[in-house]
């Protein structure tokens, strides 16, 4: 390591581009090809220089935003304005009781309550009678700078609350147990624990990650006994899979998956005392699938002949069958694949996602010519074979052109209806029930946004030709009355991996920029899951550049439309969004004005190379193998942003990291920072700046207040870059 040379100074020089670090080459050989990286040291985040590091890059970016402090004053005024911050959520129903939240003026985090009895009718304002406050998440977070909470659970016929906190950012979390009878926490013996909960009876399993950050363990719980006498139900060995527990909605099963990229492997166990679990079939490579249990059988969503997937169903299997926890594993298939029997094939441009099953009917979550849609399979009263088991089909339906319409939580086996949500960009967020024998829609909640008028912005969807022809779809939305006259401040954003889909979502964070002026494009490029698997797998491994490529090409569409000015186009992505603007900047340094790049991939092939790190090995399914093939090693090593960044001038940079991320270190935008420094033509007009949040994790910080904070600096900043920081009359 650097501090263990005598002749390596680790003083940071203030200069007028930024702080800069020293350099110390450090060579990496691949199948033939060497690479000299002199920022290699800072990959030790407790090393007191790199933090030193962090220090100065913090100082230099309030420097640089000094100029545009008022104006961030203003737009985080605006957002908050906009935001009812007194309300109540849609409540949910589990057992005889109804769940919802309430938010207060001035607080930053939510409290949760209940109520028994009929669907109650919630004023935001005033706490009804019979309301019982189960959680108060800012009475939890006092004395701490972050807070989060995740796998909020029911049990035990209300009686106990179980859910998760993590007040680092780090996503780890301490499991808490209230008894909702007297009010107190019960147990709180499980520490260090993952994504996913279930329980049945004295039983809480949970999910236990390795050194790597890999959900590799189940575990579980007698809930009041020490965690020293927990008990291994599963490990999984296979380095590329990660793992996930959930309780079946009709209180049957708990469902242990273990999910990579390409392959899934899933195991059941009744519930009630602990069994060994078993596999519900024999893995296969590239063979997807879930699992839901649906009371009299199992419904299956696979891709064992569509890659688009189709669903199966067998036959409810006997309980009687399964051997207690104990040492080794029970390896006999529960469900093999010649026991499927196929029920439904849906057609083409149409992508099978999951089902959720109820006692009556199972919604099929799925997308349908590009959108979100939800089918619903109705149970026959009568089937005389499995086959027979749904006898018809129908859709939820919502009369809007461009909209998200997404099923909602729904805790109850038997009912008759589903909660469902649906918005838009220029729609702030409904809460419905479908009511599934009518096919009629109950409104249950608006989201109301204080000042916010609709009918003042214009969404539209457009297909943009890439340069290998293919179609590009984005969604846009901007002011009523804006032109295509080539004046207009824009911003594109993306993200375009791991087949995640980005929808014109609702949010009141960009409100600011639209009554500025500037033109939204969200461009759908390949590698996300807008167009189904096929769009997914052309943007990945070694299509792997059509990502950046399609990204690049709509933004050059709305300049030569006209939609944005030359010279006033941003672009914004995170995480894996991140690399794509780093990739996008470095194709054509020219595009955009300024670019927004948050918690951003951009060290990509050097994490991607090192198995240690975590998350590394699972992800060679989503990037390829860089250790083992040559030609994903090239194919990386020509678009990881760090190591292409070329001498020329760059547009504005601004980078946003957390100390305490586990999914992309910090140290990658802090290395990115140091080579754009030094290689492109920064100056005082075209600055990089890196913020590095010291208590926080892969989404920022903590409590909506901060996120406010957060959204301002950044629009501020984008802004006052694009000259657009007045306001449209």
């Amino acid at each position: 390591m650097p501090q263990d040379s005598p002749d390596f100074d680790m003083s940071i020089a203030q200069t007028s581009r930024g702080p800069v670090a020293p350099k110390q080459p450090f060579k990496r050989t691949f199948h033939g090809h060497t690479v000299i990286d002199p920022w290699k040291w800072l990959d030790d985040p407790k090393s007191e220089d790199v933090l030193a590091l962090v220090t100065a890059e913090n100082e230099w970016a309030e420097h640089t935003l000094a100029p545009t402090r008022e104006l961030r004053a203003t737009i985080r005024q605006e957002i908050q304005s906009y935001t009812q911050e007194t309300d109540v959520s849609a409540p949910i129903q589990d057992g005889d009781y109804w769940y919802f939240t309430r938010t207060r003026e001035g607080i930053d985090y939510p409290a949760h309550y209940r109520v028994k009895g009929e669907r109650p009718d919630l004023d935001r304002e005033t706490i009804g009678e019979g309301e019982q406050l189960i959680l108060d998440e800012a009475e939890r977070a006092q004395g701490h700078e972050f807070y989060a909470s995740v796998n909020h659970v029911v049990a035990h016929d209300g009686e106990l609350y179980l859910w998760a906190e993590d007040t680092s950012g780090g996503e780890l979390f301490d499991l808490k147990i209230k008894d909702l009878t007297t009010g107190q926490i019960v147990d709180d013996a499980v520490t260090g624990i993952g994504y996913g909960l279930a329980v049945t009876g004295a039983w809480v399993y949970y999910v236990r990650m390795n050194q790597a950050w890999r959900p590799h363990q189940i575990w579980v719980h007698r809930i009041g006994t020490p965690q020293s006498d927990d008990k291994l139900v599963l490990e999984e060995a296979d380095e590329k899979f990660g793992l996930w527990v959930r309780r079946s909605r009709d209180g049957q099963w708990i469902v242990i998956e273990a999910e990579a990229a390409l392959t899934t492997k899933v195991w059941l166990i009744p519930t009630g005392d602990p069994s060994a679990p078993r596999p519900f079939a024999a893995p296969h490579e590239g063979m997807r699938y879930r699992v839901e249990p649906a009371g009299n059988h199992f419904a299956i969503t696979h891709n064992r002949y569509r890659e688009d997937e189709s669903l199966a169903l067998a036959p409810m299997v006997d309980t009687a069958q399964f051997n207690p926890l104990g040492p080794g594993a029970d390896a006999r298939e529960l469900c093999p694949v010649d026991q499927w029997q196929e029920v439904w094939t849906p057609d083409a441009g149409e992508r099978l996602l999951e089902v959720t099953a109820f006692a009556d009917f199972t919604a099929a979550i799925m997308r349908s010519n590009g959108q979100t849609a939800i089918r619903i399979l109705h149970r026959g009263t009568t089937p005389v074979q499995l086959t027979d088991t749904y006898s018809r089909m129908s859709w939820v339906e919502w009369d809007e052109p461009a909209r998200v319409l997404e099923i909602g939580s729904n805790r109850q086996w038997n009912t008759d209806r589903i909660r469902f949500s649906v918005e838009s960009f220029a729609l702030p967020t409904i809460d419905a029930d479908w009511i599934v024998e009518t096919g009629e829609a109950d409104l249950i909640k608006h989201k109301e946004v204080p000042g916010f008028d609709p009918s003042q912005y214009e969404t539209t969807r457009e297909w943009v030709t890439a340069r290998d022809g293919t179609r590009i779809p984005v969604s846009m939305v901007y002011r009523v009355g804006t032109q295509p006259d080539g004046t207009n401040p824009a911003l594109e954003w993306g993200y375009g991996s791991y087949e995640v889909a980005m929808e014109p979502w609702f949010t009141t964070n960009f409100i600011p920029l639209l009554d500025r002026g500037v033109v939204l494009a969200l461009a759908h490029i390949r590698g996300g899951g807008e167009l189904g698997r096929g769009w997914y797998e052309q943007g990945k491994f070694e299509k792997k550049p059509n990502t950046f490529t399609d990204f690049v090409d709509v933004g050059r569409w709305l300049i030569e439309a006209g939609w944005a000015a030359r010279d006033r186009l941003a672009a914004l992505g995170g995480s894996a969004g991140g690399l794509l603007m780093g990739a996008a900047v470095n194709l054509e340094p020219n595009l955009y004005r300024f670019v927004s790049a948050q918690v951003p991939f951009v060290d990509a092939l050097t994490t991607i190379l090192d198995p240690s790190k975590p998350l590394t090995v699972g992800e060679w399914d989503e990037w390829g193998n860089p250790l083992e093939s040559e030609e994903i090693y090239r194919v990386m090593a020509a678009y990881s942003p760090y190591e292409n960044v070329q001498s020329v001038r760059y547009p504005t940079i601004f980078a946003e990291t957390s100390l305490n991320d586990i999914r992309v270190s910090f140290v990658e935008p802090l290395k990115w920072m140091q080579r754009l420094r030094e290689v492109t033509e920064v100056g005082s007009d075209n600055p990089v700046v890196l913020t590095v949040e010291e208590v926080a994790g892969h989404g920022g910080g903590s409590g909506r207040s901060k996120k406010w904070d957060e959204v301002a600096r950044r629009w501020a900043f984008l802004l006052s870059t694009l000259d657009a920081t007045s306001r449209l009359t």
